[in-house]
């Protein structure tokens, strides 16, 4: 005598999956690769906006080598400027230095802190700062430092060695 099941598919004889279980497979699989997805291009965009500040650094590197001149790299919330310094240090206005275009402006209302190699930290605010924040030296070096920027619960931190290497890391905090 046999007893019916009310269990589907505990009789059959069939082999493969249902069409339940091929949908739900489906589903979990997209909800994985949706969220891998998203925290790549989350990372992948931050290191394209480190590119164009490290391509700003570089080239202000080597225009300094090129003219033999110190240029001091001066920023506020909106933009970034570059002015050729004269041997004191001071900037000179009317020798502005051109510089590629960069994502700076993007990050207008993020909290950026930019940390001197000595650890003074300098808040960058709307207006432009009065002294440079790097100075690139003709010899190929600069003063280096650490520039920090806030978005929501993320610090992103681009590091500019003396010897002009800069590396950049994402941390969540």
């Amino acid at each position: 005598m046999k007893i019916p099941t009310l269990v589907t598919g505990c009789n059959s004889t069939k082999k493969g999956f249902t069409l339940i279980e091929v949908l739900v497979s489906i589903i979990i699989i997209g909800l994985v690769s949706s969220i891998v997805f998203i925290n790549f291009s989350v990372v992948e965009s931050f290191e394209k906006n480190t590119t164009s500040l490290k391509e700003k650094f570089n080239y202000l590197s080597e225009e300094s080598m090129l003219s033999g001149s110190m240029i001091g790299w001066y920023a506020d919330n909106k933009n970034s400027k570059a002015f050729y310094l004269e041997n004191s240090g001071k900037k000179i206005p009317s020798k502005n230095v051109f510089l590629p275009d960069s994502n700076w402006n993007d990050w207008e209302y993020k909290k950026k802190i930019f940390i001197s190699p000595e650890g003074i930290e300098f808040t960058i605010e709307d207006e432009l700062s009065t002294k440079p924040l790097i100075i690139f030296l003709p010899n190929g070096q600069n003063t280096g430092g650490i520039l920090n920027i806030e978005f929501d619960s993320k610090l992103y931190s681009i590091y500019v060695d003396k010897n002009g290497i800069i590396t950049s890391t994402y941390e969540k905090y």
